[in-house]
């Protein structure tokens, strides 16, 4: 499992670290040696599930691991297609 956090380390007051998000991204073990696959769960500030999505298909070593941050990103929050689906949360990259 991969875990990404996010978090926020004010310089106003030092070692007040706080975490915002986390995303894990687990290999389903689904996949092959040259290309994964995963699940993806992004969790919120008490860590609980908060949106999730799958990535299919990744190369395993053959690019950096944050190519696969970035796909698990999107598996989670596609692209908004309205104004309204921007508001509710979707991620436009």
């Amino acid at each position: 499992m991969i875990v990404v956090k996010v978090e926020l380390w004010p310089a106003s007051r030092p070692g007040t670290m706080k975490t915002l998000a986390v995303m894990r991204l687990c290999n389903d073990g689904t996949g092959s040696k040259t290309r994964r696959n995963y699940d993806v769960e992004l969790l919120n500030v008490k860590r609980q599930a908060w949106k999730s999505g799958r990535v299919e298909g990744h190369p395993s070593e053959a690019v950096s691991v944050w190519r696969l941050v970035v796909k698990g990103i999107q598996a989670c929050l596609p692209a908004p297609k309205t104004k309204a689906d921007e508001r509710q949360g979707g991620l436009k990259l």
